[in-house]
């Protein structure tokens, strides 16, 4: 086969296929035009071209979030790779293998006012797992082939063990950058990595499960990806008296008497109330969580124990409570968890009706059933609220709830960070199969790109799904480079809620009631995203106001090509009424 002179970089593309790397997004470039010709001669793997570099990393990392894989992004020298910089940091704090590709100025030329030659070795040492760098080599030395073999499985084995994460590869490559030889097609050494398959004795929890019977127990999940596992084994815990599971949208996590909707829940509720849901145990898995109020919750409560579960780059003690760090998966330490606490087969106090005068004093009524009342009383209130609310961002949400609840069809939900995601929590029984936001850094930009990832990610895990990413216009202003890309589905859609600019900002008290609101923070970008929608190739629906969207909103998730739903909403009366909803009774 034709392929590079380059031994590293034919080195680089054997051991990607060998550890299960079957995408790759490639962005253009001189200096890494080795890498490139060594890709394209292994036919194994899948290469996307994205021109923008930014646009590449957030769509690698949507692919990497949905199909569990490693994705590799290759780009060229200089400023290239400092544009991966805000989706490497968000899969570092996922924890998703991400594997960095850099071509690279020869050591000798770095800092000499020649082209692209800036510091590029340790350029991503903060927010990787870890870095590499490969100097450029002849194809007989030995030495050097051998370092290059064992390094790069190096890189590859960090990128997957134990709290997976981005590593960076930093290929030095001298001229000429476009030779190429023949070779015959021959396999790299790889080095794997053996996981003990031995099942984990159940007595190792069993200071855990002692700390549990008896005790009201809060089991909290924050952002994860799909696992039938974890939502199996919590569906069954969560049927017990004594514990209560709550989880956000993208835990993905639902179903039984599991709670998914925090913030309905929680803001409401008075101190005194908030008190008899204090719980004596607090078990964690996943993720941050998007919820403030439940933080501001637990960081009060003060358990008797807060054990952590799963594996994490750091000690985080986000509630001020951990006690204990559990090194373990969440599917192993739940299903164990599951087989050895003790089924409370009295379930009537779930279904009582609670006198509400009783609620902190009586010993009779559970902890979960205390929790069941506060949710159903939250739902009423939701409820009535909606009903009543004015057109607004909670009112437009609240359509795009109902039509997802009763379309037949399965989504698949991507989120930007802002109000989205927060509006987004307060609805439930919608129809969709998973649900994805960057919340490892919580930035807004990459939303559009790494929707179009999770879209190309999730295709061979869950089928005919429609991907919607439900967007805010400054974040998809943020990323408007994203609808260049030239393989987007035609299942993607997008509903913009078009604001005018940062409706987070007139929520958050920080901001909201400051005179400079509109010039400095919420901005409104003024976007027209029809003449977008014309340019990119993308269908448009429009509606402002209750009666359009619900008019609409059909026939846009039934569309059979890409679209984009803008939804223009008054900014001041939806800040309002946001805040109006989370002091309701």
């Amino acid at each position: 086969m034709t392929t590079t002179d380059k031994t590293s970089c034919r080195i680089l593309s054997s051991l990607l296929q060998a550890h299960g790397v079957e995408e790759v997004v490639i962005s253009p470039g001189s200096r890494n035009t080795p890498i490139i010709l060594a890709l394209d001669a292994n036919k194994q793997i899948r290469k996307r071209v994205v021109i923008d570099e930014r646009v590449a990393a957030f769509v690698a990392l949507g692919i990497a979030q949905t199909s569990s894989r490693p994705v590799a992004i290759v780009c060229t020298s200089g400023t290239a790779l400092l544009n991966y910089a805000p989706a490497v940091a968000e899969a570092y704090y996922q924890g998703l293998p991400l594997i960095v590709i850099s071509a690279d100025r020869p050591m000798q030329w770095i800092d000499q006012d020649d082209s692209q030659t800036i510091r590029q070795h340790d350029a991503l040492s903060n927010i990787v797992k870890k870095s590499y760098d490969i100097p450029e080599f002849s194809a007989d030395d030995s030495e050097m082939t051998w370092y290059a073999n064992r390094v790069i499985n190096d890189a590859l084995l960090e990128a997957c063990d134990r709290r997976r994460g981005p590593v960076h590869i930093n290929i030095q490559l001298n001229q000429p950058l476009s030779d190429t030889i023949e070779v015959n097609e021959s396999d790299e050494r790889k080095i794997s990595s053996l996981k003990t398959l031995a099942t984990i004795d159940s007595s190792l929890l069993e200071p855990i499960i002692s700390e549990i019977r008896g005790q009201k127990t809060l089991i909290i999940g924050g952002f994860h990806g799909l696992s039938n596992e974890i939502n199996q084994s919590l569906r069954q815990l969560s049927m017990h008296d004594n514990i209560v599971v709550l989880t956000e949208t993208i835990s993905n996590v639902k179903g039984g008497n599991i709670y998914t909707n925090i913030d309905r829940i929680i803001a409401p509720l008075s101190e005194e109330e908030l008190e008899t849901l204090r719980p004596d145990i607090v078990i964690s898995f996943g993720g941050a969580l998007v919820s403030r109020y439940v933080k501001q919750f637990l960081r009060k409560c003060r358990p008797l124990r807060h054990f952590s579960i799963g594996f994490n780059h750091t000690t985080v003690d986000c509630f001020k409570s951990l006690t204990d760090r559990v090194d373990i998966a969440p599917e192993t330490f739940f299903s164990l968890l599951v087989g050895t606490v003790r089924t409370n087969t009295d379930t009537q106090d779930r279904d009582r009706t609670v006198d509400k005068t009783k609620m902190a004093t009586d010993e009779v009524i559970s902890y979960a059933s205390l929790w069941k009342k506060h949710n159903a009383d939250s739902l009423e209130s939701h409820e009535r609220f909606i009903a009543e609310c004015p057109w607004s961002d909670l009112k437009a949400f609240s359509v795009v709830a109902e039509a997802l609840q009763r379309s037949e069809r399965r989504h698949v939900i991507s989120l930007s960070n802002g109000t989205p995601i927060r509006y987004f929590q307060l609805f439930d029984g919608m129809n969709y199969s998973a649900c994805y936001c960057n919340r490892g850094v919580s930035g807004i930009d990459g939303s559009t790109s790494t929707a179009i990832g999770t879209t190309i990610g999730i295709a061979d895990i869950i089928t005919d799904a429609t991907s919607v990413l439900i967007t805010g216009d400054m974040s998809f202003s943020y990323d408007i480079g994203a609808l260049a890309t030239k393989f987007i589905p035609d299942n993607f859609k997008i509903i913009v809620l078009n604001n005018s600019g940062g409706g987070i900002f007139r929520f958050i008290p920080s901001t909201a009631r400051l005179p400079q609101l509109e010039q400095y923070f919420a901005v409104n970008p003024g976007i027209k995203i029809d003449k977008l929608a014309e340019a990119y190739d993308f269908a448009h629906f429009f509606a402002d106001s209750q009666e359009q969207l619900e008019d609409v909103i059909d026939r846009f998730l039934s569309h059979e090509h890409k679209a984009i739903l803008e939804i223009v909403t008054p900014p001041d009366v939806s800040g309002e009424i946001l805040r109006q909803y989370m002091n309701r009774k």
